[in-house]
């Protein structure tokens, strides 16, 4: 989806949908429905409805997210949340945080009147950190935030000591694992 870390989708879901996550939840304003709040012309254009999406499970409405934002991937993909969060929310303002969203938009979204501003409402709320694509794990291609890359690497050593020093607790937790 051109999203290089999940956890900026996450939020933008955990923010649209009131932290829910609920694949049926529906704007009473504006009729907009789901994971990433489809308005009902975007789920027509797409060929489906917001009460199709609506009757979705999550996973199920998670190749309809999939598909609308391969439509919306800018050259390059996207390198920051706010141009994802814009993908959904104003997708003519991505690339561009200061954009001035049309008064009647600012009034029907509780005064925000920025990208910068959706974005900043959103990363508040948000589950997981935002804007961090995380530390690579020696070429593995593995990434971990640096806030757990300190624990990873205590219980990375740990368990090389104790295979190393301690070789009958390695085999100890090797054989227990062996039994279940």
């Amino acid at each position: 989806m051109g999203v290089p870390d999940p956890g900026w989708l996450a939020n933008l879901m955990n923010f649209e949908t009131g932290g829910s996550f609920s694949p049926s939840i529906v704007n009473r304003t504006s009729g907009a429905t789901g994971l990433i709040q489809f308005i009902p012309s975007t789920a027509a254009g797409m060929g489906t409805s917001t009460s199709a999406l609506a009757a979705m499970s999550q996973l199920e409405q998670m190749r309809w997210v999939e598909a609308y934002l391969e439509n919306k991937v800018p050259a390059g993909g996207f390198t920051n949340p706010t141009d994802l969060y814009m993908a959904v929310f104003y997708p003519v303002a991505i690339g561009n945080p200061d954009y001035q969203f049309p008064s009647h938009v600012v009034a029907a979204n509780n005064g925000i009147s920025t990208p910068r501003e959706y974005a900043a409402k959103a990363n508040a709320r948000a589950k997981l950190p935002t804007g961090m694509r995380g530390t690579e794990i020696l070429g593995t291609g593995v990434r971990v935030l640096p806030w757990l890359l300190g624990g990873s690497a205590a219980l990375l050593l740990f368990a090389l000591y104790i295979r190393v020093r301690e070789p009958k607790w390695a085999q100890f937790g090797a054989k227990r694992l062996e039994s279940k």
